[in-house]
């Protein structure tokens, strides 16, 4: 019975140590155009501005219209200052 409820604990830690986070469900759902998900992840407190190596969800997003749209409307700007920065660096 011990082993039993040692391997359900186990179970439970692996499950959760495994849990991805609402901004990698944000980007997971973007990148397949999924709107329910990329919904279900802002309401889990996804940022729609984060950057991630240069990306935003929108990189992801662009392919899918709905989504794009979506991100949008809850306030998407971080794409603005990736065109800052790199309009910074193409002119110096």
């Amino acid at each position: 019975m011990k082993a039993l409820k040692l391997l359900a604990l186990l179970l439970v830690l692996i499950k959760v140590g495994s849990a991805q986070t609402p901004v990698q469900d944000l980007y997971a759902a973007c990148k397949v155009g999924d709107v329910a998900k990329v919904t279900a992840a802002i309401s889990a407190g996804a940022d729609v501005n984060h950057i991630e190596s240069g990306q935003t969800p929108l990189v992801y997003a662009y392919f899918w219209p709905e989504v794009t749209k979506l991100l949008l409307n809850k306030g998407l700007t971080a794409i603005l200052e990736i065109f800052r920065q790199w309009r910074c660096i193409t002119q110096s």
